[in-house]
């Protein structure tokens, strides 16, 4: 996942990303960019769970979301 990225400003910032729901989603290419594949079990199809963006996993029942195992995990920030 290592990637270069490039310094906005902060209109750049706020047009690229005007809501939670859009940093959400840009997390989520990032972390799964070709699809959501759950890392316990390696199943692909997932359901989404009672917290926005939180998927569980069809398969083992484990849930993630594109904050999970990430320097977001536990911020209320997003």
């Amino acid at each position: 996942m290592e990637q270069k990225f490039q310094s906005l400003s902060i209109f750049e910032f706020q047009a690229k990303f005007p809501d939670d729901d859009a940093c959400y989603e840009y997390l989520a290419e990032l972390k799964w960019p070709d699809g959501f594949i759950y890392p316990k079990c390696g199943h692909n199809n997932y359901c989404q769970w009672k917290i926005k963006h939180q998927r569980q996993c069809t398969s083992c029942k484990h849930q993630s979301s594109p904050t999970s195992n990430t320097m977001f995990l536990k911020s209320n920030s997003l």
